[in-house]
């Protein structure tokens, strides 16, 4: 009777401390919560959408200097090329020109659009000039038909 008393003291002070601990945690991740938006400490989503709203006017920029109809295209990002990549072994070629484009380095990020086999990369280099290059889809990868740069006003 007695080894029965300790067994079930032990299993109690066990269970206690497994309680314990998780609202421990639950009660250190609540007040981290409460510290970032209380302090308005910025995360790595706000971060990424600032990134993105600071994009959009240089973006419109170059687009805005080419006379191009964009109807029918869908704005890509490279984390949607990047996904793509797994099934689409195209899409590693496309993300490849991207990367390329800007090596010697560009305003924000370069704007994607694609529709079926043709599509468009607008970018505003290091130099200031707008630049548009016009992409097309063979068999299994995309390849630059065309570059364009303009001087930007």
């Amino acid at each position: 009777m007695r080894e029965l008393e300790n067994l079930t003291k032990i299993r109690v002070r066990f269970i206690y401390i497994i309680l314990t601990s998780l609202m421990a945690i639950v009660l250190i991740r609540f007040g981290y919560m409460q510290l970032i938006y209380q302090k308005n400490i910025v995360t790595f989503v706000q971060i990424d959408q600032t990134a993105h709203e600071l994009n959009r006017p240089i973006i419109d920029e170059v687009k805005n200097s080419f006379a191009v109809n964009l109807d029918g295209f869908k704005e890509e990002s490279t984390d949607d090329i990047i996904n793509s990549g797994k099934t689409d072994v195209a899409s590693l070629s496309l993300l490849d020109i991207v990367y390329t484009s800007c090596k010697n380095g560009c305003y924000g990020r370069p704007a994607v659009y694609l529709h079926d086999d043709k599509g468009y990369i607008f970018y505003k280099n290091n130099d200031g000039e707008n630049t548009l290059l016009e992409i097309i889809r063979s068999s299994d990868r995309w390849k630059i038909s065309e570059a364009f740069e303009k001087t930007s006003e």
